[in-house]
């Protein structure tokens, strides 16, 4: 089943990322998620193991919202950069 859309429609809705956000998001996000999972095999601590896991999962957060380019935040704070108000 196709869905039609409408002709004055924007390609990407709720994109609310410019590509330089996403793929900043996705690089930084990668190495943190990676880094993250790297130091929690070694963490000797809670105190480590916890800031390590925070480390993962802002990292995973950060991938899937540059992959997914839409962030939850700037939709909560109305925040819609210059670049993609200036495309409709």
């Amino acid at each position: 089943m196709t869905t039609a859309t409408h002709p004055h429609s924007p390609a990407h809705p709720h994109r609310n990322e410019t590509t330089a956000d996403r793929v900043v998001r996705v690089v930084v996000g990668l190495a943190g998620a990676v880094a993250g999972v790297i130091l929690l095999t070694s963490a000797g601590s809670s105190a480590a193991y916890a800031w390590e896991s925070i480390l993962t999962l802002v990292g995973l957060v950060l991938l899937v919202t540059g992959v997914a380019g839409y962030c939850p935040l700037y939709a909560a704070v109305g925040f819609v950069p210059k670049s993609l108000r200036d495309r409709d």
